[in-house]
């Protein structure tokens, strides 16, 4: 939308013999500028509402989707409004000083760090692994989840995560689902066997 406003303020000041130049800038910003769009919307902006509002619903809470639609639309199209403002009236000197790239890493940054912050939280919230399994040890009982909280509490839920980041890392995102239908199989199975509750 940012391109539109520049564009729409160019058609009223360009005269029709220079129009090609509204081409060639919608050319040479359109695709640039979508992929950042696309990354900010769809790959930052709508994961960590969109888990913020999981977790909500987890607690049996309607309030969880309803919290998505209204933050992500008003995200969606309160920003477009103001890139279509800002685009009109500042578009051409943004481009010419420079100052658009600066503005597009800020707002990319801050929404690293809140994605960050929420993927953190959510973690420590949905992912819980629990060893059931238990043998006797003389006329006791060692129940391995006892200990493994000892050493350390959530141990098995770090070590999950990291396997995972790991995983993604290694193959760049290509095994993702492969890998989580490998966590639901081996999941299904060490609770079927009785090592996992």
């Amino acid at each position: 939308h940012f391109v539109v406003g520049l564009c729409s303020a160019l058609e009223e000041t360009t005269d029709e013999d220079h129009k090609e130049l509204l081409t060639s800038v919608k050319a040479g910003l359109m695709g640039p500028l979508a992929g950042v769009g696309d990354a900010l919307y769809f790959n930052t902006f709508y994961p960590i509402l969109a888990s913020i509002g999981a977790t909500i619903a987890l607690e049996g809470n309607v309030l969880g989707a309803i919290f998505l639609f209204l933050s992500f639309g008003l995200i969606n199209h309160g920003s477009k409004w103001l890139f279509l403002k800002l685009g009109y009236e500042k578009g051409m000197d943004m481009i010419l000083s420079g100052q658009g790239n600066k503005v597009i890493s800020y707002m990319t940054t801050f929404a690293t760090i809140v994605g960050l912050f929420v993927v953190g939280q959510m973690i420590t919230s949905t992912v819980s692994l629990k060893v059931i399994f238990e043998f006797a040890s003389g006329e006791g009982v060692i129940q391995i989840q006892s200990l493994l909280d000892k050493i350390t509490p959530k141990l098995l839920n770090v070590l999950l995560v990291g396997f995972c980041w790991w995983s993604i890392k290694k193959t760049d995102g290509k095994c993702i689902t492969k890998l989580l239908y490998g966590l639901m199989a081996l999941g299904i199975l060490l609770s079927y066997i009785g090592f996992l509750g």
